[in-house]
């Protein structure tokens, strides 16, 4: 039956394609992800500064440079440079809260680290939090980060194993 022959290879190409997509992974956003260091010293900052509890989600790891990149945004990224972050503000309610920072650019309006939010409330809404609630702050801390990417997995300083891999030779 000549149907049964041509489906296979097709099936088995099909299988080759997925398979291979499986292991290369994307960015879902580029960032500058905070080391371990930054982290602790964004906290103990937020303690002694702003001295509010942080809410029932914590995340305060990355500053968002852009959600959802193209191949180009994330080829041009500096993988892997350490920068850091200064605060320059803080919004905080019982939604969310987040700090302003400078040190490298961003595709939101506001550079921002979400520090923490409510069950129901998503980061994003640091945007949101930042645009009303906005407090200057005069020589805020330093924060340690490195420019990166998250995969759906973790972050990831390099292009292996990632759709982009092969622009790096062009």
């Amino acid at each position: 039956n000549m149907v049964s022959v041509l489906n296979k290879p097709a099936s088995n190409i099909f299988s080759m394609i997925k398979e291979s997509g499986n292991k290369k992974r994307k960015a879902l956003y580029s960032g500058v992800f905070l080391t371990e260091r930054g982290k602790d010293d964004l906290l103990n900052w937020w303690a002694s500064e702003v001295g509010a509890s942080l809410l029932d989600k914590p995340f305060h790891h990355h500053m968002t440079i852009k959600f959802k990149p193209d191949s180009e945004q994330v080829t041009s990224l500096d993988l892997g440079q350490t920068v850091a972050l200064q605060v320059v503000g803080y919004a905080s309610n019982e939604r969310g809260q987040a700090v302003a920072v400078v040190g490298h650019p961003s595709s939101n309006d506001i550079p921002h680290i979400t520090i923490s939010t409510s069950l129901d409330t998503s980061p994003v809404y640091s945007n949101e939090l930042l645009e009303s609630e906005f407090i200057g702050v005069q020589d805020g801390p330093l924060i340690d980060g490195r420019v990166g990417f998250w995969n759906g997995k973790e972050q990831q300083y390099s292009l292996e194993n990632t759709i982009y891999e092969s622009e790096d030779s062009l």
